[in-house]
């Protein structure tokens, strides 16, 4: 069985059992932020934000998509990962948590399209079926170093439960 999984259209590839070792080291990992992964995480949150706004997804589903990926990154490796792979994964979790599904499909191409705008519209083809199994591989990565902790209380669900309260 072959170990590699393609992580974006750039032909990157991740050594899955590497990553598994990594999420298996649990959160002991020390993690030294600096300015650039600063500006990266903020990069990749305006990514899932645009692709969230894309795929008309509701504003809890964007935000919780954000949330799996900070989770995800502050505990677990940060250079080791394609970090635009995790956010659409993180991306495609949360709207199944949150339950406004949306199909793979539809993840992928506004994902491709957010990274690739030079690029032809991405077609059902050998590319299209790495990145399926690259994003499908990563959400079961997440859930498996989160330990499948994927619900929360979000401010916007605490917000709103009170606003009706007072009606």
């Amino acid at each position: 069985m072959d170990h590699k999984v393609a992580a974006t259209s750039k032909n990157l590839d991740v050594d899955k059992l590497d990553c598994e070792e990594k999420v298996k080291s649990g959160p002991n990992v020390k993690v030294v932020k600096s300015k650039t992964t600063h500006k990266n995480d903020t990069n990749i949150t305006k990514f899932i934000m645009k692709a969230g706004h894309r795929l008309k997804l509701p504003p809890v589903t964007c935000a919780s998509a954000c949330v799996l990926y900070h989770r995800l990154h502050k505990q677990y490796f940060q250079s080791e990962h394609d970090p635009n792979l995790v956010a659409t994964a993180a991306l495609y979790l949360a709207s199944k948590i949150e339950e406004s599904p949306c199909k793979l499909r539809d993840v992928i191409n506004v994902s491709y399209r957010l990274l690739h705008n030079d690029r032809p519209p991405l077609e059902v083809g050998s590319l299209y079926w790495e990145l399926h199994d690259s994003v499908a591989n990563c959400e079961l990565m997440i859930l498996r170093a989160l330990q499948f902790q994927v619900t929360f209380d979000s401010p916007h669900k605490v917000v709103g439960r009170k606003m009706f309260s007072y009606f």
